[in-house]
Parts: C-alpha cells; structure tokens; sequence
C-alpha cells in the first residue's frame, strides 16, 4: 500500500499524468488483442460457402448497345 500512499501525496497534476498514461496502456493493449482476434476470424471465413448459404440472385450489368456519335464541328 506504500505506493498508492506516495501516488495520493503527488500533486494532482502527476496523478492525473498517472491515471491516463495507466489508461492508454491498458486501452492500447486491449485494441491489440481485439484486432488480433478480429483478423483471426476474418482469416476464417469460408466465402464460397457463405455465399451459398446466402443464396443471393446472380445480378448481371445490362449490356447498353449505343450507336456511335461523331460530331463534327460546322464552320
């Protein structure tokens, strides 16, 4: 307990100094360890069998068949 009674002594600007450089730290280390368990599922997904279970409709672009336009400048 001699610590917290040394951190309760400083003046308030060092405790505070304290509390968030021990608050970045531990939220610094939580974000690696999430994106490393977010990557690792990423890395699990089977796409072609996602995409079956999803049974989405083929969706094709329209083929638009324009005739072609010179315009040539009058003079």
């Amino acid at each position: 307990m001699d610590i917290i009674e040394k951190i309760q002594k400083l003046p308030e600007a060092k405790r505070k100094l304290i509390l968030w450089t021990i608050v970045i730290v531990l939220g610094l280390t939580l974000l690696f360890f999430w994106s490393k368990k977010v990557q690792n599922k990423l890395g699990n997904f089977e796409t072609e069998q996602i995409k079956e279970n999803l049974d989405l409709p083929n969706l094709e672009t329209p083929d638009f068949n324009m005739p072609e336009t010179n315009y040539e400048a009058e003079e």
